[in-house]
């Protein structure tokens, strides 16, 4: 079977991933599991980037994210669109904020404080390391 990479998918089924990936993340990170958590912040950072790409067609589908029902999922979105959609991006954060007590609320607010402050650095500014294997 041949593998298909993200750069060959839709943009619809990108998104879909990302909301995927937020909620995988969302319940590691409450569940204790940092190796998926982290994992699954690297997938979503990688289809950030490769959704950048896309323009115009990306930004519209992040931004119906924001009104998702799953905390996790709007500020899987928000993140991004913090670059195209500042104040909407800051809303559904500041209300992920005011409003969650897992790990998503307290992330929102790190996440606020940085773009605010101005050290914010997006995920296509990082430099993705593939995995070493285990010894």
């Amino acid at each position: 079977m041949k593998k298909i990479g993200f750069d060959q998918l839709r943009t619809e089924v990108l998104v879909s991933y990302v909301a995927g990936y937020a909620k995988v993340c969302a319940i590691a990170t409450d569940m204790g599991d940092s190796q998926i958590s982290n994992l699954g912040i690297k997938k979503r950072f990688e289809l950030h980037r490769l959704l950048r790409t896309r323009g115009r067609e990306a930004q519209v589908l992040l931004r119906e994210m924001l009104q998702d029902d799953d905390p996790s999922v709007r500020m899987a979105a928000a993140y991004p669109a913090l670059e195209f959609a500042p104040e909407e991006a800051e809303r559904v954060l500041e209300q992920i904020a005011a409003t969650e007590q897992r790990f998503v609320g307290l992330n929102a607010q790190m996440l606020l404080q940085e773009w605010r402050k101005g050290t914010l650095k997006f995920p296509w500014e990082f430099e993705l390391k593939k995995a070493s294997p285990k010894r």
